[in-house]
Protein backbone atom coordinates (compact mmCIF):
# COMPACT_ATOMS: atom_id res chain seq x y z
CA UNK A 1 0.00 0.00 0.00
CA UNK A 2 2.91 2.28 0.91
CA UNK A 3 4.19 1.98 -2.59
CA UNK A 4 1.21 2.49 -4.12
CA UNK A 5 0.30 5.88 -2.53
CA UNK A 6 3.87 7.10 -3.15
CA UNK A 7 3.57 6.23 -7.03
CA UNK A 8 0.07 8.39 -7.17
CA UNK A 9 2.07 11.07 -5.59
CA UNK A 10 4.84 10.49 -7.92
CA UNK A 11 2.02 10.85 -10.81
CA UNK A 12 0.39 13.69 -9.18
CA UNK A 13 3.33 15.77 -8.83
CA UNK A 14 4.66 15.01 -12.28
CA UNK A 15 1.17 15.73 -14.10
CA UNK A 16 1.62 19.50 -12.18
CA UNK A 17 5.06 19.62 -13.57
CA UNK A 18 3.43 19.15 -16.93
CA UNK A 19 0.51 21.34 -16.68
CA UNK A 20 1.94 23.88 -14.43
CA UNK A 21 5.54 23.97 -17.06
CA UNK A 22 5.86 27.28 -18.97
CA UNK A 23 6.73 25.05 -21.86
CA UNK A 24 3.19 24.32 -21.62
CA UNK A 25 1.40 27.19 -21.65
CA UNK A 26 -1.06 27.20 -24.44
CA UNK A 27 0.47 28.64 -27.36
CA UNK A 28 -1.19 31.86 -29.29
CA UNK A 29 -2.78 31.50 -32.80
CA UNK A 30 0.13 30.50 -34.64
CA UNK A 31 2.69 30.10 -32.35
CA UNK A 32 4.67 27.40 -31.80
CA UNK A 33 5.05 25.05 -28.14
CA UNK A 34 8.04 24.61 -26.59
CA UNK A 35 9.19 21.23 -25.89
CA UNK A 36 10.58 20.41 -22.30
CA UNK A 37 13.93 19.67 -23.81
CA UNK A 38 13.80 23.30 -25.26
CA UNK A 39 12.71 24.91 -22.24
CA UNK A 40 15.86 23.47 -20.30
CA UNK A 41 17.60 24.99 -22.54
CA UNK A 42 16.90 28.50 -22.13
CA UNK A 43 16.70 28.11 -18.33
CA UNK A 44 19.82 26.13 -18.07
CA UNK A 45 21.62 28.50 -20.30
CA UNK A 46 20.76 31.39 -18.46
CA UNK A 47 21.97 29.79 -15.18
CA UNK A 48 25.61 29.08 -16.98
CA UNK A 49 25.32 32.38 -18.11
CA UNK A 50 25.06 33.88 -14.56
CA UNK A 51 27.69 31.98 -13.71
CA UNK A 52 30.42 32.40 -16.26
CA UNK A 53 29.83 36.53 -15.45
CA UNK A 54 30.14 35.62 -12.06
CA UNK A 55 33.00 33.66 -12.07
CA UNK A 56 34.43 35.75 -15.06
CA UNK A 57 34.45 38.90 -13.24
CA UNK A 58 36.60 36.93 -10.12
CA UNK A 59 38.78 35.96 -12.50
CA UNK A 60 39.30 39.54 -14.41
CA UNK A 61 39.41 41.56 -11.28
CA UNK A 62 40.47 39.72 -7.98
CA UNK A 63 41.74 36.31 -8.23
CA UNK A 64 43.57 35.86 -11.97
CA UNK A 65 47.82 36.09 -11.43
CA UNK A 66 48.08 34.83 -15.05
CA UNK A 67 46.98 37.68 -17.61
CA UNK A 68 45.69 34.92 -20.02
CA UNK A 69 43.30 34.04 -17.29
CA UNK A 70 42.29 37.50 -16.56
CA UNK A 71 41.91 38.47 -20.00
CA UNK A 72 39.73 34.84 -20.22
CA UNK A 73 37.83 36.11 -17.60
CA UNK A 74 37.13 39.42 -18.84
CA UNK A 75 35.98 37.98 -22.45
CA UNK A 76 33.33 35.75 -20.43
CA UNK A 77 31.70 38.47 -18.89
CA UNK A 78 31.37 40.34 -21.93
CA UNK A 79 30.29 36.74 -24.17
CA UNK A 80 28.01 35.60 -21.72
CA UNK A 81 26.07 39.34 -20.52
CA UNK A 82 25.94 39.46 -24.26
CA UNK A 83 24.35 35.90 -24.68
CA UNK A 84 21.89 36.76 -21.73
CA UNK A 85 20.18 39.81 -23.87
CA UNK A 86 19.82 37.66 -26.42
CA UNK A 87 18.64 34.66 -24.28
CA UNK A 88 16.42 37.23 -22.36
CA UNK A 89 14.56 38.15 -25.75
CA UNK A 90 13.88 34.41 -27.03
CA UNK A 91 12.85 33.82 -23.28
CA UNK A 92 10.25 36.58 -23.26
CA UNK A 93 8.84 35.54 -26.76
CA UNK A 94 8.36 32.10 -25.64
CA UNK A 95 6.70 32.97 -22.21
CA UNK A 96 9.69 31.23 -20.33
CA UNK A 97 10.68 32.34 -16.91
CA UNK A 98 14.28 32.36 -16.60
CA UNK A 99 16.06 32.76 -13.14
CA UNK A 100 17.69 36.08 -12.20
CA UNK A 101 19.98 35.11 -9.62
CA UNK A 102 22.95 32.56 -9.58
CA UNK A 103 21.88 29.00 -8.33
CA UNK A 104 23.08 27.43 -4.88
CA UNK A 105 25.60 25.11 -6.99
CA UNK A 106 26.86 27.71 -8.76
CA UNK A 107 27.49 29.97 -6.07
CA UNK A 108 28.94 27.65 -4.01
CA UNK A 109 31.29 26.65 -6.90
CA UNK A 110 32.00 30.33 -7.30
CA UNK A 111 33.07 30.64 -3.46
CA UNK A 112 34.85 27.78 -3.35
CA UNK A 113 37.14 29.22 -5.96
CA UNK A 114 37.24 32.48 -4.72
CA UNK A 115 38.73 30.94 -1.58
CA UNK A 116 41.76 29.79 -3.30
CA UNK A 117 44.52 30.90 -3.97
CA UNK A 118 45.84 33.06 -6.79
CA UNK A 119 47.61 30.09 -8.53
CA UNK A 120 45.55 27.62 -7.62
CA UNK A 121 42.69 29.52 -8.60
CA UNK A 122 43.97 30.19 -12.22
CA UNK A 123 44.20 26.43 -12.33
CA UNK A 124 40.80 25.22 -11.52
CA UNK A 125 39.25 28.20 -13.29
CA UNK A 126 40.82 26.95 -16.77
CA UNK A 127 40.16 23.23 -15.98
CA UNK A 128 36.49 24.31 -15.20
CA UNK A 129 35.93 26.30 -18.21
CA UNK A 130 37.07 23.55 -20.48
CA UNK A 131 34.93 21.21 -18.88
CA UNK A 132 31.92 23.80 -18.95
CA UNK A 133 32.43 24.37 -22.26
CA UNK A 134 32.89 20.78 -23.16
CA UNK A 135 29.34 20.53 -21.53
CA UNK A 136 27.71 23.45 -23.53
CA UNK A 137 28.94 22.13 -26.96
CA UNK A 138 26.87 18.98 -26.12
CA UNK A 139 23.96 20.44 -25.20
CA UNK A 140 24.08 22.72 -28.54
CA UNK A 141 24.72 20.29 -30.92
CA UNK A 142 21.76 18.58 -29.51
CA UNK A 143 19.39 21.28 -29.39
CA UNK A 144 20.49 22.64 -32.75
CA UNK A 145 19.57 19.01 -34.48
CA UNK A 146 16.84 18.43 -32.01
CA UNK A 147 15.15 21.06 -31.17
CA UNK A 148 11.17 22.23 -32.54
CA UNK A 149 11.41 25.61 -33.03
CA UNK A 150 13.41 26.57 -35.93
CA UNK A 151 14.35 29.97 -33.92
CA UNK A 152 15.51 28.37 -31.18
CA UNK A 153 17.70 25.47 -33.03
CA UNK A 154 19.26 28.50 -34.55
CA UNK A 155 19.95 30.48 -31.43
CA UNK A 156 21.94 27.34 -30.38
CA UNK A 157 23.87 27.06 -33.89
CA UNK A 158 24.72 30.77 -33.27
CA UNK A 159 25.98 30.40 -30.30
CA UNK A 160 28.11 26.81 -30.94
CA UNK A 161 31.23 28.32 -32.73
CA UNK A 162 31.28 31.23 -29.95
CA UNK A 163 31.58 28.58 -27.42
CA UNK A 164 34.28 26.31 -29.49
CA UNK A 165 36.06 29.14 -29.85
CA UNK A 166 36.20 29.80 -26.01
CA UNK A 167 36.91 26.20 -25.38
CA UNK A 168 40.26 26.25 -27.64
CA UNK A 169 41.23 28.98 -25.79
CA UNK A 170 40.80 28.09 -22.47
CA UNK A 171 42.73 24.78 -23.45
CA UNK A 172 45.52 26.90 -24.56
CA UNK A 173 46.34 29.19 -21.49
CA UNK A 174 49.04 28.24 -20.07
CA UNK A 175 49.62 27.78 -16.65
Amino acid sequence: MNNMIRYLLFVAVFTCHLVLSPAQVGPAAGELRLSLLENDFLVGLARVNMFQVRLGMVASERRGVSSEITEFGRRMVEAHSKLQEDLKKIAEKYKVFLPNRIDPYHKEEIERLTLMPPGEFDRKYREMMIRQHGRDIAVLNRISEKGKIPEIRQFARDILPRAKEMLEKARSIEI
